[in-house]
């Protein structure tokens, strides 16, 4: 059976594979091989490479801690609540609900629950307009978390047109 060109080309490349997923495979259970540099592979001994790393690890800069420090919070940090006295900005994020910022793109502040959005929304003036609450969704928004919302709202007395429900997806920082 004669092979052409292109299926020496595949049966070496496979060989190759192969030969170098075996080799990989040999090396991770401990056998040194291919370095060509005798029987026992030119391997310093034990104590001389502990030796080498003691040395190497002493002669090198001071390391960080291992154990990560919770960075201090400062008030400069924390963001302060938005202004609520107009208009409050949720987000709906899978089943549960952030409060964000009244800006035109808002920014996230905390996880909010759906009786404090009602009580802050009831408690808000409404703009010129007659705003009163703002709601954007996250690209994991649920409907049934977007529909609970907005109907709670419109139980608690807020009217059709003093809920604005955003179409644009926003995302999380």
């Amino acid at each position: 059976m004669m092979m052409g060109k292109t299926g020496r080309r595949v049966a070496i490349t496979g060989g190759v594979v192969v030969t170098g997923i075996l080799a990989f495979m040999l090396s991770q259970m401990g056998l040194n091989f291919g370095t060509g540099a005798g029987p026992d592979g030119g391997a310093v001994s034990q104590q001389d490479s502990d030796q080498a790393m003691r040395d190497a690890v002493a002669t090198s800069t001071p390391q960080a801690s291992l154990v990560p420090t919770q960075p201090e919070t400062t008030n400069e940090n924390e963001k302060p609540h938005p202004d609520i006295s107009e208009v409050i900005t949720v987000v709906v994020v899978g089943k549960g609900y952030v409060w964000a910022t009244n800006e035109a793109t808002p920014e996230i502040i905390e996880p909010i629950t759906l009786d404090e959005i009602v009580t802050k929304a009831k408690a808000t003036q409404g703009n010129s307009q007659g705003l009163r609450a703002r709601v954007f969704h996250a690209g994991s928004a649920l409907p049934s978390a977007e529909n609970e919302l907005i109907k709670s709202l419109k139980d608690a007395g807020l009217a059709d047109n003093a809920i604005l429900f955003e179409q644009r997806v926003i995302e999380l920082k």
